[in-house]
């Protein structure tokens, strides 16, 4: 439990972002301006890599982020890392995991859930399933947004949902969630 509910960060309203940091960024001084500009709470990340592939070791830029977001829970994959980061207090993070079905995306975190202490406790969910494809990929997409709504539509309360959600308004993945 929380002992003391803490005035939001910056007043009444929640500033949060998203980014998935392997397209499109190759250098994280443009990442960390935008986050300074819009004056970010909370920060989910998607493709949280240090590899060849990402040309940058973003698990150490995140560290140094630290005085920013003292809050961060980072998990680590060869391709497909995830993180959290906040100014605000989180609780109970629970990281879900594709299975073993695939070389490059098996084991790899496809969720990320907590509880930000914000609002009388605000559910966090950083999300970046398989993109579609195959009927592996099929299969396992149906699986991932079946299972998060009907966990997302069991539980009251405040709920933010954000990432790189692999999916368009038109996906009927998308809409079912």
């Amino acid at each position: 439990g929380i002992a003391a509910q803490p005035e939001p960060v910056g007043g009444a309203q929640l500033r949060v972002g998203s980014a998935n940091l392997l397209f499109g960024i190759a250098h994280p001084t443009p990442l960390g301006e935008w986050i300074a500009a819009q004056d970010l709470d909370v920060l989910g990340l998607q493709e949280v890599l240090d590899s060849d592939r990402s040309k940058l070791n973003w698990p150490r830029i995140l560290e140094s982020w630290r005085e920013r977001f003292p809050y961060q829970w980072v998990e680590q994959h060869e391709h497909f890392g995830m993180a959290l980061l906040s100014r605000i207090p989180f609780e109970r993070v629970r990281a879900e995991y594709v299975g073993a079905n695939t070389a490059s995306e098996g084991g790899r975190p496809v969720a990320l859930h907590a509880r930000l202490e914000w609002g009388g406790g605000t559910r966090v969910v950083v999300v970046h399933p398989v993109r579609p494809g195959d009927a592996w990929r099929q299969l396992e997409r149906e699986r991932f947004f079946g299972e998060l709504g009907r966990e997302l539509g069991a539980q009251p309360g405040r709920l933010l949902v954000m990432g790189d959600h692999n999916a368009t308004g038109a996906s009927p993945h998308w809409q079912g969630l």
